[in-house]
């Protein structure tokens, strides 16, 4: 029988073990990072501009615990062109001071609505089960044991995990943070349709996406299916801070029925989404909705920001294409595996170095400052359970190239004498 986990000993994760010494309370060196998952690249400069804009009423008003209106319904206006379709009229959005308020908002609701089993799909970043078990629900965590499917459970899993422990909610992200991997149309239909039959509420959290576009092929992603006028319960997360770069600022939304947006307008009042950069969030907004219109392609038609948003995008897609480009011809005679790489910033690699994970990851930071997460981080396991295997970790992609380069090129020295 699957075990549901509904409270977690922090202390004894590879994770929290990691980061405390990674990030201690006071520390005189900056760490180089591989494994961020944060997005190191410049932020966008329709938001930069509106931010050195700011007046001081810009930074003394008090919005609603919803956030700026105007910006709300250009969220709901873009995520309908990100499904390519329209949302029911009692879909709502709100701004959250990031996707970590999201998912807090998100989970204490579900409980409050009688949710108490969360099926988690895949690797997962560990707010995730930070937010599940704080809110007082259970989880379990479905893990393919397959990097070619980014660790990502099918439907055959799923129903024969439901089969044996029915669960009422499902989670996701999409793509998958750490492994960037997202479900085929069919797959990701047939995931809908089971969880619409068997009354399952679907959390699909987005954060690391942008467009709507493989970014390796180049293809539409199509997860319509989601958006049903005759089915409601799914909940919509996503955040500006790591698709434009400007994580400090905790700007992140909230797609959903219009009964969770009351719920957060009753738990969040006296508080309000950060404020400063809304009026070039909205534009960017803006102008990114009219570029899914058309598929990311140019047209003598576009006017001049329209034109200029492409190529901002074009060149941080670029970035991390040639970052994972470089990686792996660095590091082609130790790569066994990479996850396939669909959206977002990062992906999982697998090196055919056997070793104790954690241990290489102290080792390799108190040699070189360099940090990585290894798998581990993303199971929420007990330290010691976790047995010697290749290494696998997160490769975070979102960084100039001239920065990320010397960081690969250290890296390669440090496998080279490790491996001799």
């Amino acid at each position: 029988m699957s075990t549901y986990i509904q409270k977690i000993n922090w202390k004894v994760t590879e994770y929290m073990y990691l980061d405390k010494i990674f990030f201690p309370d006071i520390f005189t060196e900056v760490p180089l990072e591989l494994s961020s998952g944060t997005n190191l690249l410049k932020p966008s400069e329709i938001i930069l501009n509106s931010i050195n804009a700011a007046s001081y009423d810009d930074y003394n008003y008090y919005s609603s615990p919803l956030g700026n209106n105007e910006i709300r319904n250009s969220i709901l206006k873009f995520e309908e062109q990100y499904f390519n379709k329209e949302f029911p009229k009692n879909i709502r959005a709100s701004l959250t001071s990031g996707a970590a308020d999201a998912l807090r908002l998100t989970f204490q609701y579900l409980y409050g609505i009688g949710k108490r089993k969360v099926l988690v799909l895949g690797l997962q970043y560990p707010i995730i089960f930070q937010n599940i078990t704080n809110a007082g629900i259970q989880y379990h965590q479905l893990i393919t044991n397959n990097i070619h499917q980014g660790y990502l459970p099918t439907i055959q899993e799923i129903l024969a995990h439901y089969s044996e422990c029915k669960f009422d909610t499902l989670f996701l992200t999409q793509p998958n943070n750490p492994a960037g991997s997202i479900y085929t149309e069919s797959e990701f239909n047939k995931i809908v349709k089971f969880a619409k039959g068997n009354n399952i509420f679907i959390v699909y959290e987005k954060i690391g996406s942008d467009l709507p576009f493989d970014i390796m092929s180049g293809e539409r992603i199509n997860h319509s299916s989601l958006v049903d006028s005759n089915y409601l319960s799914y909940i919509i997360i996503d955040s500006f801070s790591k698709k434009r770069a400007i994580s400090g600022l905790r700007l992140g939304y909230i797609v959903a029925g219009k009964d969770f947006i009351e719920f957060i307008n009753y738990n969040r009042f006296g508080d309000c989404p950060t404020l400063i950069g809304q009026n070039g969030l909205e534009e960017d907004i803006k102008i990114t909705t009219e570029i899914v219109k058309i598929n990311g392609e140019y047209s003598s038609s576009q006017n001049h920001a329209q034109k200029k948003q492409i190529k901002y995008l074009e060149n941080m897609y670029g970035i991390y294409k040639k970052n994972l480009h470089y990686f792996k011809k660095k590091m082609k005679d130790f790569i066994l595996n990479v996850s396939p790489y669909n959206g977002g910033f990062n992906v999982v690699v697998e090196l055919n170095i056997h070793c104790d994970e954690i241990k290489f990851a102290l080792d390799l930071f108190n040699e070189t400052k360099i940090i990585i997460y290894p798998i581990g981080c993303f199971e929420v396991r007990d330290m010691v359970e976790i047995e010697k295997r290749n290494l696998q970790f997160r490769l975070s992609l979102a960084e100039d190239s001239k920065n990320f380069k010397p960081k690969v090129n250290q890296f390669r020295r440090f496998i080279n004498q490790y491996a001799s």
